[in-house]
């Protein structure tokens, strides 16, 4: 008798299963795949981020939604722009202004950079994320995150992050400080966008989106050449379409036409000669 055949092992495969875990597979490769790329391929220069941060920005396939846009040619300090809101709006942006440090916060500026936000990457995946379970399942949260990070990851700007400041009187000496909201910022043409804004549910009543609107106005009005605010799109007649409206923004159909977004990108803090800084 000849040599016995070898033998075949087959496995097993289940559809189901590959349908549940491929795009998963498929996500997590990307999450760390594409970072390192990021770090390290030498063609992923600035001028590649920058024609990437034009697609989130809209740029390229104008979106129908409205977008909260705010004129500031005829005003030249945040105190015009506060005295043109309803007294309950102006009333509550200037407590927002000089009020981070009242709920132990304190706010860190810098421009964006992808070996940050891969250190830190922890930190603000968990602040995306929390932000998304208001209104999505843990799984559609999850997949949105990742999508979202990415987007924060790539693109360029300034990023403004909302750290606790322990407090020594209340104890706190020891606790450590963690990040617990953040908002981007991008500069192009005469528009400051307003770009992504997250923080975590917990300090949802902490004046957080209100500091980012007041900051927003105040740093287009201090840039030479910066004519429009751009706070970016919502639902119209939503909440927070209509919360926009309050604070001075018009909800505009034209806003790619109203603001010039074909100019360069400009870099905030360094116009501003605030180099990447605690405020």
């Amino acid at each position: 008798m000849g040599p016995s055949p070898p033998v075949r092992h087959m496995s097993v495969r289940y559809p189901a299963l590959d349908f549940i875990f491929g795009p998963i597979e498929f996500l997590l490769t990307g999450v760390f795949f594409v970072p390192i790329l990021i770090l390290f391929s030498p063609y992923f220069f600035l001028r590649t981020r920058e024609k990437i941060s034009e697609y989130p920005l809209g740029l390229h396939k104008r979106s129908k939604r409205k977008h909260g846009v705010l004129n500031i040619k005829d005003l030249n300090e945040i105190e015009d722009y506060l005295s043109t809101l309803p007294c309950g709006s102006r009333r509550n942006l200037k407590k927002c202004i000089n009020g981070m440090g009242a709920h132990g916060l304190k706010v860190v500026s810098l421009e964006s950079s992808p070996l940050h936000l891969l250190i830190a990457m922890t930190k603000f995946f968990r602040v995306i994320y929390n932000h998304e379970r208001r209104v999505y399942s843990p799984l559609k949260s999850f997949f949105a995150s990742v999508i979202r990070w990415m987007c924060v990851l790539t693109m360029v700007g300034t990023i403004d992050e909302y750290w606790t400041v322990p407090n020594s009187t209340n104890g706190e000496t020891g606790k450590r400080s963690e990040m617990v909201a953040f908002a981007t910022t991008v500069v192009k043409g005469n528009t400051l966008r307003g770009m992504w804004f997250y923080q975590l549910s917990q300090h949802s009543r902490s004046g957080i989106w209100f500091h980012t609107v007041a900051m927003a106005v105040d740093r287009g009005l201090r840039l030479k050449g910066v004519n429009y605010v751009d706070i970016g799109p919502s639902d119209e007649n939503s909440e927070v379409a209509n919360l926009k409206e309050k604070y001075g923004f018009t909800m505009s159909d034209t806003w790619g036409v109203d603001c010039d977004y074909e100019g360069p990108f400009r870099k905030l803090l360094e116009e501003l000669e605030l180099p990447n800084s605690n405020t």
